[in-house]
């Protein structure tokens, strides 16, 4: 009998571009997925429940140099544990919430930080530490729970402070950090000014929308969200709403402008700001 491998490689780190190779080996006993870029066609033997680089390869079968390959590349997403942290956010287990935060894996500790947030534990010295992590993962979900928080005006300095250093992570982390300036609602001119940078010079095209989009919500950096409509659509379509705090005779024309955009979005979302509601509704002001 034929067990089939599927090895993924690769190709792009922040995108997850994945390329895929089969390999078909005799007698070969496969068992789960890694980290979903390597999959399989599942062997019948149960004791290969952790796959290729936790239990290794069938004896006899050549292909001994298969699970250090993967076993490097891509070690195993401990669920499990993973999980208990989870819970442990609902159960109210603040000592395995903290040990968690601890865990040698990313995911498990950004999972220990949803966990925090659920117990109010979420307080500037652990959003500090969660934005300081070796992993962008936790990074990214550190800021994503900044910005459903509400936070006494004291600690803000330090919040806008490290979220402002965040918009020059990499790309996923510097687009979260965007929309948390945006959900904080605090147009600082050091906010300002960094999200005015990084929608007009970002070459991640995610991050620019993001920072045009929460300029927009702090009704602020005017000049970038208008030369965020020469951007591509989604951008341009992002950057027509964001005008919607802002009047003048340059608005206007931007919007006219807008009017005639390739994107039938853009051309709608300039439509509906330069066309004042209507209802039949006597008391509609």
């Amino acid at each position: 009998m034929l067990d089939a491998v599927i090895v993924a490689k690769l190709l792009d780190e922040d995108h997850r571009i994945v390329n895929v190779v089969r390999l078909v080996i005799p007698r070969l006993a496969v068992g789960t997925s890694i980290n979903n870029h390597v999959r399989h066609d599942v062997s019948p033997c149960p004791t290969h429940r952790y796959g290729l680089a936790q239990q290794g390869v069938a004896a006899g079968s050549g292909a001994a140099s298969i699970p250090r390959l993967v076993e490097n590349h891509h070690p195993l997403f401990d669920v499990d544990q993973a999980r208990v942290v989870t819970e442990a956010g609902y159960r109210g287990e603040v000592a395995i919430i903290l040990q968690g935060l601890t865990h040698p894996d990313g995911r498990v500790r950004a999972a220990a930080a949803g966990a925090a947030a659920r117990q109010d534990l979420l307080d500037v010295e652990l959003f500090l530490r969660l934005i300081g992590d070796d992993s962008p993962t936790v990074r990214r979900r550190g800021i994503e729970l900044a910005a459903r928080r509400r936070w006494p005006p004291g600690d803000h300095p330090a919040l806008l402070s490290g979220l402002v250093t965040a918009l020059t992570d990499t790309w996923m982390v510097a687009e979260m950090s965007a929309f948390a300036l945006g959900e904080l609602e605090q147009a600082t001119v050091e906010v300002v000014a960094s999200l005015e940078a990084t929608a007009t010079n970002h070459t991640d095209p995610l991050c620019r929308e993001a920072a045009v989009a929460a300029l927009g919500a702090l009704g602020a950096g005017r000049a970038a969200i208008l030369s965020a409509l020469d951007d591509r659509a989604a951008i341009r379509r992002r950057a027509v709403l964001a005008l919607a705090p802002f009047e003048g005779a340059d608005i206007n024309a931007a919007l006219e402008r807008a009017l005639i955009d390739r994107d039938w979005q853009v051309r709608q979302a300039a439509e509906d700001l330069l066309t004042p509601p209507v209802s039949d509704d006597p008391d509609w002001p």
